[in-house]
């Protein structure tokens, strides 16, 4: 009969040698945190049952963890200027923006607000934050690219 303590060292020295993968290889997700001023496109389109309406705009969008973001560029018919707070969720790829000043006092304004829980990548030069409502029926798209 075998010794069961050699199979059990065996197997223990598998799980170490298995969980401590060379870690120098993961990138450092502090480093691309998507923070600073990015110019580029917005985007929103929305699927109707019998047609499909699109409208785009310039923006800038500045991140900044100390003061929280803000929209600024062409905002007079698509996008509304936004600010407030956001929390980045690197480990699912997500940014919650919180706009509690312009978005409550506009209610059911006719222009989009940077406002809810976004899907983003970032590359440390693009970022693309997107939003896919229920159903698909209405799609935002930033494409933007940083400038500092």
């Amino acid at each position: 009969m075998k010794n069961p303590l050699v199979y059990f060292l065996l197997f223990l020295l598998l799980l170490v040698y298995g969980c401590s993968g060379n870690k120098s290889n993961n990138p450092n997700p502090t480093a691309l945190a998507p923070v600073g001023t990015f110019n580029g496109h917005f985007e929103v389109i929305h699927h109707r049952s019998v047609s499909i309406d699109s409208a785009s705009a310039n923006i800038t969008l500045e991140m900044q963890a100390a003061t929280g973001y803000k929209i600024t560029g062409d905002t007079a018919t698509v996008h509304e200027g936004s600010y407030g707070g956001f929390i980045v969720y690197q480990a699912n790829n997500t940014i919650y923006f919180q706009d509690h000043d312009t978005y409550l006092a506009a209610g059911a304004a006719a222009k989009v607000h940077l406002n809810g829980l976004y899907s983003y990548s970032y590359d440390g030069t693009t970022l693309q934050i997107g939003y896919h409502s229920y159903l698909d029926t209405l799609v935002l798209k930033y494409n933007l690219k940083k400038v500092n």
